[in-house]
């Protein structure tokens, strides 16, 4: 688990980073920690524009889940910025995709529940 907090300015520079962010972005190789930061930009850009305060992205290279929540503060005297902070969530969505499974699926048999197969049925049917 591990909560990063970095705080940009407007144009996507690096104000301030805390110690779990320096050590996930400048212990990695040049190319991990540009994807890194370019993910995380992506991320946050992408939650910005919807008008959201957070969204989760998934990092192929480490195979985690991340969670940004963003938030627009004032930095300085006439400047804003964005606090953004980052939280591994990867356990949280394998319990959530386990939960799913067993919902969906009888644990004896393995065979689709009844309201799992109406929903597959269903989607086949529109896909027509």
């Amino acid at each position: 688990m591990y909560d990063l907090v970095i705080i940009t300015a407007q144009d996507g520079t690096m104000l301030f980073c805390n110690q779990a962010a320096k050590k996930s972005i400048y212990n990695n190789t040049r190319r991990k920690r540009d994807t890194l930061r370019s993910a995380l930009y992506d991320g946050i850009k992408a939650a910005v524009a919807r008008g959201e305060g957070e969204c989760e992205f998934f990092d192929e290279m480490e195979g985690k889940w991340s969670l940004i929540k963003t938030s627009l503060m004032q930095w300085g005297d006439d400047e804003n910025a964005y606090i953004n902070s980052c939280t591994d969530i990867t356990l949280r969505r394998k319990r959530e995709n386990e939960l799913r499974q067993a919902i969906d699926t009888d644990f004896l048999t393995g065979v689709l529940s009844r309201n799992a197969g109406m929903k597959r049925l269903e989607q086949e049917l529109a896909s027509l």
